[in-house]
């Protein structure tokens, strides 16, 4: 080999060893606006060199792993646009709210491990593991400059009925949260520090689980009784005092109040409990707590007031069917005959024959699968599946297969175990699968509203 070939051969090797690789980052993000959250917990990667663009058309470029870049990933998930200051050092808007007011009404701000660093976000670099959040400042011209984010301590799972207690608590985000860290913040290790076991209780906060509101007392706690069985939203807020400007603590948190018969190891554990929520379904009391009573099977009117309350339709007092099995009805109930015709309004629901709707049978999977697949349907969240799909349960029915291949093309089969205990589409369907298809609905409807 010639020399000048040799050189040249390992100024490359030498060049592919010593360039480092671009640095890519792990981190979690969160924006919150006052008194709602833009964007729940994100976690994502962050890489070291990214071309930012912000909604005024201001171009970054990120030469760093840094908080603009995750922020500019961040509100590019949740389709937000943001506005940036001073060449992207600082945050003008998020999502069109805040920016160079003269009063300087609104504002944000950003924090990383429970401290607001004190440069700009394209100066600080991020490590690996770190969490953000972006935050709305000001809201009022006297909002004091101190700012404590809000954290809710308690249990994630209750059995139903059960009294559960909350604690509120404050992250001082001016103040380090490990000693370890405070120097990449300039802090001083021995006085601006501030660990979690030493957060202080927060007295006045209004704790949100689901849709009811309770206060804090001088201790930071809370306590909620009688909680129904279902899967609820935690989250605590406070508005400014003279002292702080508070920041919500996340509704990602969830607090399950349990049925005693469904134990988290069951595979529709979520489904249950979140359709509990929402009302759509409810339990039985027992000497041991609330049954939902899992493998139980359902009957043809019970489904149509679960797929009538989940979708949401219009459910009117007094509504004639052409049913004539549907029994006498009773003054000030709904059930069955009100939920039963909104559905077969709605084209959800046909009878088992002529003007039969067959109210007190065993609804089967195929049925069910059908009912909530039309619901889909009308609502505009199917897509068609490949020609000649066939769901799992195969060409079983001329009516309700074509129905159950869109269901599972479309996710709304998903956490069934269609090769096993639900390998037959004509048996009863168990009330817990029942709650999974029903999950699956609007888990599908959720997906295509964000």
């Amino acid at each position: 080999m010639k020399k000048p070939l040799l050189a040249a051969v390992l100024a490359l090797l030498l060049l592919a060893v010593t360039v480092p690789p671009a640095l890519a980052v792990d981190v979690t993000t969160r924006i919150q606006g006052l008194g709602w959250e833009l964007s729940s917990p994100l976690t994502l990667t962050v890489p070291e060199q990214l071309t930012a663009v912000d909604a005024e058309g201001v171009v970054i470029e990120c030469t760093t792993a840094n908080p603009l870049g995750a922020l500019y990933l961040t509100t590019l998930h949740s389709e937000d646009d943001f506005a940036t200051t001073y060449g992207g050092a600082f945050i003008g808007s998020i999502a069109g709210i805040g920016g160079p007011a003269a009063d300087w009404a609104s504002w944000w701000l950003y924090a990383v491990n429970g401290c607001m660093p004190a440069v700009g976000m394209l100066d600080w670099v991020l490590d690996e593991g770190e969490t953000l959040l972006y935050f709305e400042a000001g809201g009022d011209p006297l909002a004091p400059w101190t700012i404590k984010e809000l954290v809710v301590e308690g249990s994630s799972a209750t059995p139903a009925g059960q009294a559960v207690t909350f604690t509120v608590r404050g992250d001082d985000l001016g103040k380090a949260n490990s000693p370890d860290e405070a120097p990449k913040f300039g802090l001083d290790p021995a006085t601006q520090v501030e660990t979690a076991s030493q957060f202080a209780p927060v007295v006045g906060a209004n704790l949100h689980v689901g849709d009811r509101t309770y206060q804090t007392a001088a201790d930071g706690r809370a306590t909620i009784t009688d909680l129904p069985a279902g899967a609820y939203r935690v989250w605590a807020e406070k508005p400014f005092d003279d002292q702080w400007q508070y920041v919500s603590s996340s509704p990602s948190r969830v607090l399950v109040a349990e049925f005693s018969d469904v134990p988290t190891g069951n595979p529709h554990y979520q489904a249950i409990h979140r359709i509990a929520a929402l009302g759509i379904v409810g339990g039985y009391a027992s000497a041991t707590g609330t049954e939902f009573r899992p493998l139980a099977s359902l009957y043809r009117a019970q489904f149509a007031k679960m797929i009538s309350l989940a979708v949401g339709l219009d459910v009117v007092p007094g509504a004639s069917s052409p049913f004539w099995d549907l029994g006498e009805r009773q003054a000030g109930n709904p059930y069955p005959h009100d939920y039963v015709a909104a559905a077969h309004r709605a084209g959800i629901v046909n009878g088992t024959g002529a003007n039969s709707f067959g109210p007190y049978e065993d609804v089967s999977r195929a049925q069910v699968v059908t009912m909530v697949t039309r619901a889909a349907i009308q609502q505009g969240l199917t897509a068609e599946p490949p020609a000649n799909f066939q769901s799992a349960w195969g060409n079983f029915s001329e009516v309700h297969a074509p129905l159950a291949a869109l269901a599972q093309h479309n996710g709304l089969l998903e956490g069934l175990d269609l090769h096993g205990s639900a390998a037959d589409p004509w048996a009863p369907m168990p009330r817990a699968e029942a709650a999974q298809v029903i999950n699956n609905y609007l888990d599908l409807n959720d997906s295509l509203a964000e």
